[in-house]
This record gives C-alpha cells, structure tokens and sequence, in this order.
C-alpha cells in the first residue's frame, strides 16, 4: 500500500503495529509474530499523513508484510537446519531494500528512510539495529512498546517441543521427514495445526499464544541479543524507543488469583521453567502489594480482581518492555551512539478498562492522529488531542 507525496518526502516503513481482538487477528498485524496484515493501516495512516502535510513534513507512509506463525519464525533443530527459523526477519529486511531501491520513483528520500513498529514490529525493529549492515539503509528507527529481546529469545533448536507437537497435530509424526511432510501440507491444513498448538494452555498467556517469534539461529540471529547489545554490535542508526505506563497488563490472566499462580503463568514465555531460587528474589523486588503493582499509580483498587494480578501485571511490564527498553539505550550510549530519545507514554483512553491501565498498543492511537475531543463515547478531551499532534510531529 503507497501513498505518494511531493518529492523530498521521508519515507517511512512500518512492520507491525496493533493488538486487535482475536476475532481479527487472522487477517491484521498486529498479533505478535503469529497473524495480520499491513493493508490494515489504509485507513489508519490517513489522519497522520494529513497532519505531516499540513506541518510542512510530508512523508510516505510504507507497510509491509512479512511470513509468520511457523512459515516466518520456524522453531526447532529441523527448521534451523533448514534455515527456516526467521524467515520472518529476512523479509523485512528485503521489504526494506525494495524501498531504498524505489522509493524515488514515489517521490521519497531514499537518504531519509525511518523504520518503524509496535509491539513484535519494534521487536523486529530493534534486532535489525543489531546489524551494521543497515546503517547504511534506514536513517532512523522507532520502536514503540519493544526491544531486541523485550520477549524472550532462546535458541531456535531449545523450542523442540512446539515442533514436535506440530508434527504430531499435522499429521506428519510417522513421516521420514517431518519438515517435508510440513511442506507438502495445504496453507489451510498447516495453519489448522499450527492454530490447535497455538490455542494450547501451556502456551497462552493473557491475550494470546506465546510460542512463535525470532529465535536465535546463529545466522539471521547470531547470538543472544542481550550478549550482542553488552559488546555494543549495535549499528549506529538515531532512534527512538518508548513504553507505555501499564504495557504488560494486556498479557496477564486475570484467573491469577495469588502470587503462587504466577511463575506457571511466567513460565510459558521460556523453552524451560524459570530456575525457582530466582522467584524469591523476583517477589522481593515486586511485592505481592496492590499498590505497588500495575497498573500502576492507582493505589490499592484491584477493579474487582487479584493482587497477584497487579503484582504479575508489574513484573511483565518492566521485565519485557521498560528494562528491555533501558538496556538498549544503555548499551547504545556506551557503544557511542549517542542521538538516542526515550518516552513513556501516558496518555489516557478512557474507553479503556481500568484494570488495564495506559495499556499496550494505545499509544499507536495518538501517533495515527486518531485522538480527538470530537469522536463521541470515548471521553478524549482537547489536551489529548494536543498530545497527539506533538506525537505525530515528533514521530
């Protein structure tokens, strides 16, 4: 999808944006590395082009699709040895060749080229800064709720389990090669099997499945990107990167009834549980307190449910979205690059339950310029509307 702008225009690429209800997620991105699609953002982009125009800074706004669920981020020795493991990734990066090499046909800056994404699309953004070869690519990067490894990133052959059990739902677990049994699937009987894993309670938490994303290959993914970001192989790319207040409440389950609930809960994120000394040190930390815990600032109101639930809501807020965040500028500014910009977002939508807080993916509402005192039934008020056009400005 392309909209074109007087040349000179920047170019921006965005990977993947929205968390929708799960009625949608077959055909939208969001939807972590599992479902979606870029032409959702027709619509969406409208407002903010409008706005970058009326500012003097028009751009071209760029989406993208990329492979995913098991066709994009295949797990396990077999689908490493195939070299299927973040095919996800290679495609966003040659979605990104294909606009440096085109995009002054569509009177864009090929010098001027932001990427950018929410959710696992700053994921994917902040593992391509991991590589200097795309230094001289994209000019800029934004990555809004997501880090190199904001969700856990293990070895693509330590998620053997999910592979096996996909073998076994397909179909395919008496096959002389399982992977080519998997190929020679129909996308539709592949995609049941993959969604009978998915739909699996060891691997569901809060809104969805857990189990598909990057993993490290030794190749797409050398190594692990904590590793990568402490010896600073980093490319030296402007960015910005930003959280929102109460980013992990969406992905706790509101069933957590007392803080025992939660290292089961923990654990679907990891190839393997957690090691039980750390739980005590975890809880030190986060103390099962209602108000201590996220979302955050709202005293000891539980709105009907568990302090556990704060307490969880808490710990997946800062351990997969603010710490991830911090230690990517952190590492950043130690390897020298130094034009980096840090946010916190907190700008209300009142429509928004309460128990979930300034909750994950709000904040694309505000940079999208759909904010406004006028849409009726959400309660926005004329400072959000302000809030909005200095994100957009900013982005």
């Amino acid at each position: 999808m392309w909209r074109a702008r007087a040349p000179g225009c920047q170019s921006w690429c965005g990977c993947e944006y929205f968390k929708l209800p799960a009625s949608l997620a077959d055909r939208r991105y969001g939807g972590s590395f599992i479902s979606g699609t870029g032409s959702y953002y027709t619509a969406f982009e409208v407002a903010a082009l409008s706005y970058a125009k009326k500012i003097k800074k028009p751009i071209i706004h760029v989406t993208i699709n990329y492979r995913l669920g098991v066709w994009g981020f295949g797990l396990g020795r077999e689908m490493k040895a195939a070299g299927a493991a973040n095919v996800g990734l290679l495609d966003q990066r040659l979605a990104l060749e294909w606009v440096k090499e085109n995009i002054a046909a569509f009177g864009g800056d090929p010098g001027r080229i932001t990427v950018y994404g929410q959710s696992a699309g700053a994921g994917s953004v902040a593992l391509h800064l991991l590589d200097k070869k795309n230094e001289g690519l994209v000019a800029g990067a934004i990555m809004m709720s997501g880090a190199q490894d904001g969700e856990p990133i293990p070895r693509t052959d330590d998620y053997q389990a999910p592979y096996d059990e996909l073998v076994q739902l397909a179909g395919c677990a008496n096959a002389t090669s399982s992977l080519d049994c998997l190929r020679g699937l129909s996308a539709d009987a592949l995609n049941e099997a993959q969604t009978k894993l998915g739909n699996d309670k060891k691997y569901v938490l809060g809104l969805g499945s857990q189990i598909w994303r990057p993993t490290v290959d030794g190749d797409v993914v050398p190594d692990s990107p904590y590793a990568m970001l402490a010896a600073g192989r980093l490319a030296d790319i402007p960015f910005i990167t930003g959280t929102n207040k109460d980013d992990g409440t969406l992905f706790v389950d509101a069933e957590v009834k007392t803080q025992d609930d939660i290292p089961p809960q923990m654990d679907k994120l990891y190839p393997s549980p957690l090691n039980a000394s750390l739980w005590p040190i975890i809880f030190d930390k986060y103390p099962n307190a209602a108000a201590l815990g996220a979302p955050f600032d709202t005293g000891n109101d539980t709105f009907g449910l568990s302090v556990a639930y704060k307490q969880f809501a808490a710990i997946m807020t800062d351990s997969s979205y603010l710490a991830p965040k911090r230690n990517h500028i952190r590492s950043a500014n130690k390897a020298g690059i130094k034009r980096t910009w840090n946010y916190v977002f907190e700008g209300p939508t009142p429509i928004v339950p309460k128990f979930l807080g300034i909750m994950h993916a709000t904040d694309l509402l505000y940079t999208f310029g759909i904010v406004s005192q006028y849409i009726p039934l959400v309660g926005w008020k004329a400072q959000d509307h302000t809030m909005s056009l200095q994100m957009m400005e900013y982005w």
